[in-house]
């Protein structure tokens, strides 16, 4: 019982912790005073200016060129992934072809316009990556069928007969129709290419029981330090 209520101490403090330096960073970026009185008790100007420095980087990030997502169902011998793109290239680069590399080549899912290619690719010849992608999907009709800037299409499905599901995906797109100048790309600025991998979020056993025992142990100690602390007033 007192580990357990360790680890509610942890939990409170860090989510006080954490609010308490974004209050004040957005009062330092907004040129107000900053009030160190509403952050928790012991945290080093030091620690405050790292921990505004991690804000800034979580504010100022970016999307990807092209995001890529995926949602595994199924069961062993039959694990079915569903890939969602989303276009953010801006200007008029619409997205008209997109692969992944899988134990399995097997396309049961198509959006709506679009095609098997029925083939391998292997974009090293044009500056990507050395992967033989053997799931690819494209446009028929450029002028009709692709993914346009801010938009998100689904439905590229891929039957894996694995026993159990990969543990990452290596991915493909490629664009079209205007002149791409935001980095990241292979091949030229009017046909560029990107390449990324999804990695699975969810976090091994281990690392769970480390994250476990690593705020039980925080929080014990905040509770013993609070104790001491009523036991020096009384």
């Amino acid at each position: 019982m007192k580990y357990l209520r360790g680890l509610r101490l942890a939990i409170k403090y860090y989510q006080k912790y954490i609010a308490g330096i974004c209050h004040n960073y957005r009062l330092w970026f907004l040129g107000e005073p900053i009030r160190l009185e509403k952050v928790s008790a012991g945290i080093s100007m030091k620690r405050l200016l790292a921990s505004a420095v991690l804000c800034l980087a979580a504010s100022l990030a970016q999307a990807s060129p092209v995001d890529v997502t995926e949602t595994i169902s199924g069961s062993s011998g039959a694990w079915v992934y569903d890939f969602s793109v989303t276009n953010n290239l801006g200007g008029t680069n619409d997205v008209y072809a997109f692969g992944v590399e899988l134990p399995t080549a097997n396309e049961t899912g198509i959006p709506s316009g679009w095609v098997n290619y029925g083939a391998s690719y292997n974009p090293l010849g044009s500056g990507g990556p050395n992967i033989s992608f053997n799931n690819i999907w494209i446009s028929p009709n450029l002028s009709t069928v692709f993914i346009a800037p801010g938009l998100t299409l689904s439905g590229f499905e891929v039957t894996d007969t694995s026993t159990a599901p990969v543990s990452s995906v290596d991915w493909l797109a490629t664009a079209f129709g205007g002149t791409y100048t935001g980095g990241g790309n292979f091949n030229t600025s009017d046909n560029p290419g990107f390449a990324g991998t999804i990695s699975s979020a969810v976090p091994e056993p281990s690392t769970w029981a480390m994250m476990i025992f690593g705020f039980a142990g925080i929080g014990l100690m905040a509770y013993r330090r609070k104790s001491k602390s009523a036991l020096m007033v009384a």
